[in-house]
Formats: structure tokens, sequence, C-alpha cells
């Protein structure tokens, strides 16, 4: 049965109109009109889960004649490892329509491979329960948002590299020559010979926070071994620079070999533990990663004053990059913080992550 038919009994009360539009096209027309011309795909799933309209947007979004879409199960839209579980019956039952940042669809023909996309759920009860589904394709605006963040990790790399390559030597040129300048002044019993003495200290430690702050913005370990090494080196350098108990729990069964999946943990982990210190006055931090069936997290968890924004309060930079990071691996991130205090990230990831990615264009 068509969606047509389905929908036509709305002709039948002409009470279900207002007495202004009586005059109107039917409203099963009036749908039909609307559907063909939305820019955004739209999808009806009836409650056996199987696809009984899609308008041409959607059709042209997933790279499928809409012959060929309804009558198939809305689940096999799902790419490989998305939740198919969102076309179920649940979703036919739920109270209210559901928004869906982020969801991977499989394109066919012209759209073979996976396509990013929005998407809201919305029940609807006709003759009998059905799932309206639209469809916004995300897929260029993830390819930006992907290539912002490539462009500010090499920039960050390469400020990285100059600090240590270049300012970093600088720095221990001046402290020879600081050592030189000390010697002499020893050598003829002066007393600006502790002057000296401050001097080196103070360019001593400039040195090392230079060197600590070059390997956050470019952390060589992570290239060299991997992000087990990386966020060893990171504990220790959070350690040394604040002077608070940092940890990171290593389990053996966790090794995210794709490197731009380890880079944007690297960099989650790297911001909460910023955060940590320097706005929740953190002690005690501690990185760990979790496994479930199919899923990995990356949990951060501190015992700081907690993340409580004001109502209506805007997510910070770093929270919103944060969150880009995590889509740009398909990952979900949460943030929990009790009453009591202290902060909890948990960023889920598929566990594809523990495979190394094929190169991308």
């Amino acid at each position: 049965m068509s969606v047509d038919t389905r929908l036509g009994d709305l002709n039948d009360p002409p009470a279900r109109l207002h007495p202004d539009r009586l005059d109107s096209p039917a409203p099963a027309a009036l749908l039909r009109t609307v559907l063909n011309a939305s820019m955004d795909g739209v999808l009806i799933v009836d409650r056996g889960g199987d696809l009984i309209e899609a308008n041409p947007a959607a059709c042209r979004l997933l790279g499928v004649p809409r012959d060929t879409l309804i009558g198939s199960p809305a689940a096999a839209l799902a790419a490989e490892g998305a939740p198919r579980e969102v076309f179920s019956r649940g979703a036919l039952a739920g109270e209210g329509e559901r928004f869906i940042p982020h969801f991977r669809l499989r394109g066919r023909g012209s759209r073979e491979g996976e396509i990013h996309v929005e998407m809201t759920l919305a029940p609807f009860m006709e003759s009998e329960p059905l799932l309206l589904v639209f469809v916004r394709d995300i897929t260029e605006r993830r390819r930006l948002e992907r290539d912002v963040l490539d462009i500010s990790d090499r920039e960050q790399r390469r400020i990285g590299q100059d600090l240590h390559d270049s300012f970093n030597q600088h720095l221990t040129a001046i402290s020879f020559s600081s050592q030189m300048l000390r010697q002499k002044l020893a050598a003829r019993g002066l007393s600006e010979t502790a002057d000296a003495d401050k001097i080196l200290a103070l360019m001593n430690q400039v040195i090392v926070q230079t060197r600590t702050l070059a390997r956050g913005l470019h952390p060589v370990e992570l290239e060299r071994k991997g992000l087990t090494a990386a966020f060893l080196e990171l504990v220790m350098s959070i350690e040394h620079m604040f002077g608070v108990v940092c940890r990171f729990e290593n389990d053996p069964r966790v090794e995210v070999t794709d490197l731009d999946a380890a880079t944007h943990l690297y960099r989650i982990a790297q911001e909460a533990v910023s955060n940590a210190v320097r706005h929740g006055r953190a002690r005690n931090i501690r990185i760990r990663f979790e496994r479930a069936p199919g899923m990995v997290t990356l949990v951060v968890a501190d015992d700081g004053a907690g993340f409580h924004p004001a109502a209506g309060q805007k997510p910070g930079m770093g929270l919103r990059i944060m969150r880009y990071r995590a889509r740009m691996i398909n990952a979900e991130l949460a943030l929990t913080s009790p009453p009591e205090g202290g902060t909890t990230l948990r960023c889920r990831c598929p566990e594809s992550i523990l495979l190394a990615a094929p190169d991308r264009d």
C-alpha cells in the first residue's frame, strides 16, 4: 500500500482542515508536493521496519532509485558498524522527535561508500505507526571540519618543532653563555656570582618548560611509538609542570593503530587534562581505556571542582573542538560532574579504531 493511500484518509473528515483551507489541494497531494520539493531526504518506515516512501532528495543522497528503496529494510541503509536499531520498532514507539547529530549511511551507485548525515526521527500515528526520517547530508561539512582540524594539527606540530629546533637552541646558547659569565665572576670572587646563579636557574627552568610545551604541540612519541607512549609522556609532563598526580592506566588489550584516531584521542585527553588542572584545580587525574563489546572508551577522570556550566551558557572552544574531534572518529563524547565534585570525560569509540585505517584522500 502506498503512502498516498495510507495518508489519503486525511481527506475524509473535512474538520481536520482549517476552515479557510477547505479549497486547498488534498493533504495527500500536498504531502507529495512537499516531499518532492524538499532539499533534505525524507524516508517513511512502517512498523515492520521496511521503507514505504522515499522522496527524490533521499534517492539522490543514497544513490538508489525509489523503486529499489521501497519495500527494502530501513536497517540495511546503515553503514557497517552504525547502530541499525535506530530504525527498529522501538523508534516507532518513541515519544516525540529524536535528533541524531551524526549517523553513517551506506551509499550505493553514484554515492558508493559511507555517507555522513544528521537525522531527525519522528514517530507518526495514522492507521498504523509510521516513522518519518528526515536526513541531511553533512559529508562535505565533515570533510571541511576534518580539513580544519588537520590544518590546526599541522600548525601546532610546526610551532612545536620550531620551539624545539630553533627557540630552544637559542635558549641553550644563552644558558651556556650565562654559565661562562658565572664562572668568570666566581673566579674573581665577585658577589654578583649569586645573581648569575639565579639567572642560570631561571634559564634552565625556561628551557625545561619550552621543551615540555614543544612536546605538547608536537608529540613525537605518538608517531614513533604510538598512543600509549604519548600518553605516558603526557602524564609525566603534566606532573612536572603543575605538580599534580597524573596517571595513565595502560590496558595492553588497547593499541590504537589508526594514527588519525590516535591523534584525535590524544588531543581530547590533552584538553581534558588541561581543563582539569587550569579550571577544575584537580590534584589527581587518571587516564585509561575501557573495553566493551564493539566499543573502546577513553576515560579521563579528575577530583577537581567539577564542570557545572550556567543555564544557557554556550560550551567553550575547547569543549567544542573535543566534540568535533570525537565526531571525526565516529565517537560519542560525554562529560559528567557529580555535585560532590570531580569530572569524568568519556569518549566512546567504535572498536574499529584498533585497526589501521586505509589511506584517505
